[in-house]
């Protein structure tokens, strides 16, 4: 007899799972909870999100509530669900709906918890430069994230690691675990951990303004910074009263000559050199930051296509010796 499982996940970050979920035979996904369709785009146009379109594609009934009540508690009860998977829910879930399922819900979190409970754990994970991240499947309570751990599988944070290839290795690590971690649960072979609350970290939600750089920062810290906001909200500054993205850096020490100039100056690479991606490479610009530089790779001007610092300084010849803001 296949396992009647519930699926909660309104973003991205949940497809993978869900994808490869349909795929195993022992289980029948009774529905996906979701959230609310929205109108986006300048045309303000109702489009399905990522987790829809594999409901659609795989023939599962989808629920968008507004809020979780009663009667839609009522509706999952029908559905006779043994377990219920959450990945990056949009919904609070009430404990009268958690007692629905016998083998509880699981959440499936970004972070190596208790550290980084909360709505956006890769990205503080890469904000405050760790190097280890990971998966954690917990039993959903009450509090936020703070259930007991079912299981954690740890991955290590590359220094060119940003949201895009973090997120894109903690989908896989979720996705390639959730068959191993599910039988577990069913067979009743697993010992769950209560988290260490001392140990406990929280998150916050990220703002569009987050990525305002601030160049008064040492350049590790803003070198973090593009990192965890690659592709949203993607960090900027100011060049010529217009925003310019700084999607790609690197980090080098200051040189002694460049003292003299003004943090956030532009400077030239004076026929310096760094390591990227294991091999020399010149230097063709730096930003003057507190103590350090950030060289610039891969920047984006309001309105044009992300490209490379070379390309970008053939295009803009005053840019050399600006100061951004």
């Amino acid at each position: 007899m296949k396992t009647n499982i519930i699926f909660f996940g309104s973003g991205t970050f949940g497809t993978e799972t869900l994808s490869n979920l349909c795929q195993i035979n022992d289980y029948s996904i009774k529905v996906v909870v979701t959230a609310p369709l929205k109108k986006q785009g300048r045309n303000r146009k109702i489009v399905d999100n990522p987790i829809d379109i594999i409901a659609k594609n795989n023939n599962i009934q989808i629920l968008r509530p507004d809020k979780i009540d009663t009667k839609f508690i009522k509706t999952i009860a029908s559905y006779n669900p043994a377990i219920g998977i959450l990945v990056n829910s949009s919904h609070f879930l009430p404990e009268n709906l958690i007692k629905v399922f016998p083998n509880k819900i699981i959440n499936v979190h970004p972070s190596l918890l208790p550290k980084h409970r909360g709505p956006s754990p890769i990205q503080t994970a890469l904000l405050d430069g760790d190097y280890v991240t990971g998966i954690s499947f917990m039993e959903i309570t009450k509090a936020l994230d703070a259930g007991p751990i079912i299981a954690q599988y740890p991955i290590s944070i590359d220094n060119k690691d940003n949201l895009i290839s973090l997120t894109n290795k903690l989908q896989l690590i979720s996705a390639n675990s959730i068959n191993n971690v599910l039988q577990k649960i069913i067979n009743k072979e697993l010992c769950y951990e209560k988290q260490n609350e001392d140990l406990a970290t929280y998150t916050s939600k990220i703002h569009k303004d987050d990525g305002r750089i601030n160049w008064d920062q040492p350049a590790q810290i803003i070198n973090n910074n593009i990192r965890a906001y690659t592709g949203w909200p993607n960090s900027f500054t100011t060049f010529n009263e217009k925003r310019l993205m700084i999607h790609s850096a690197s980090i080098i020490d200051l040189d002694p000559t460049n003292k003299k100039h003004q943090i956030g100056t532009i400077l030239s690479g004076n026929n310096r050199t760094y390591y990227y991606k294991n091999k020399l490479t010149k230097i063709h610009a730096s930003i003057r930051c507190k103590n350090s530089e950030l060289v610039i790779e891969f920047l984006q001007i309001a309105n044009k296509q992300r490209v490379h610092i070379q390309d970008f300084i053939n295009g803009n010849k005053d840019f050399i010796g600006k100061k951004l803001i």
